[in-house]
């Protein structure tokens, strides 16, 4: 899986977004308000990946529970999916 469309993250007043780099052809074209987490997982996503592979990722970068972290990671894709967002 990866993001359907091409995104770059922007920082505006010390918080992230995600902005779209095309035109998103009728699917969800606006800005994403990103927290730390997801500003992660969307640079992860940019390459075809898996939610294994995304948390193997963020283990490596934040001191947190392995569990607590899959359940984030799932969440954020969820919602990125529910966005038409990411192509398996």
């Amino acid at each position: 899986m990866k993001l359907k469309y091409r995104y770059e993250i922007m920082e505006v007043e010390g918080q992230s977004f995600a902005v779209p780099m095309e035109d998103c052809e009728g699917d969800f074209g606006g800005m994403v308000k990103l927290s730390r987490t997801a500003g992660v997982i969307f640079e992860l996503l940019k390459e075809d990946t898996d939610e294994g592979s995304i948390v193997e990722s963020m283990s490596r970068r934040f001191d947190a529970p392995r569990d607590v972290l899959a359940a984030d990671v799932h969440s954020v894709i969820e919602k990125l999916r529910d966005r038409g967002l990411i192509q398996d």
